[in-house]
């Protein structure tokens, strides 16, 4: 539902990327997350919302530890803008992805590895089919056949009740 800029399938053109914490407003940045990326610029989506937030950062990291069993937007979001996204492996819904793997971490000292990886091209055979992976299960097509898929159903329930 956001009208963002689609990022390019490119390598990275800046020699530090930007990095992005996706999460919600009340997100607790971890100090030892953010000591490991102190040489990098990150931006916050607390800070900056919406598509600015999006198109000004090179790599998302969804970092938030909340609720195990969450939907994984954090995760599938950046990612169907073509932003190579880590996520924290505590989150059941972002390795429903099959391709999501060499992006999952446990460990800050990982998210740095993974920053790195992606940084030097390292990842972007993985990000391509992750990618890929998310726009098929999230595009607009899909979406809509769900939604009448839904409305299918309450109306053979509904019919059902009338009986």
């Amino acid at each position: 539902n956001l009208n963002c800029w689609m990022h390019v399938d490119r390598t990275l053109t800046r020699r530090r990327p930007v990095l992005g914490l996706v999460g919600g407003n009340h997100m607790p940045v971890p100090h030892p997350l953010l000591e490991q990326l102190r040489n990098y610029t990150v931006l916050s989506e607390t800070k900056v919302r919406g598509c600015r937030f999006y198109n000004s950062i090179d790599i998302a990291i969804a970092w938030k530890k909340d609720s195990k069993d969450r939907p994984g937007e954090r995760f599938s979001n950046p990612l169907w803008f073509g932003i190579p996204t880590i996520g924290h492996s505590y989150h059941v819904s972002f390795a429903d992805y099959k391709h999501a793997h060499p992006f999952l971490c446990t460990s800050e000292a990982c998210v740095l590895t993974k920053v790195q990886a992606i940084a030097n091209g390292t990842l972007v055979p993985a990000f391509r089919k992750l990618r890929d992976e998310v726009r098929a299960d999230v595009n607009s097509s899909v979406v809509a056949r769900m939604y009448l898929d839904l409305f299918k159903r309450f109306r053979h329930r509904d019919a059902a009740f009338a009986s």
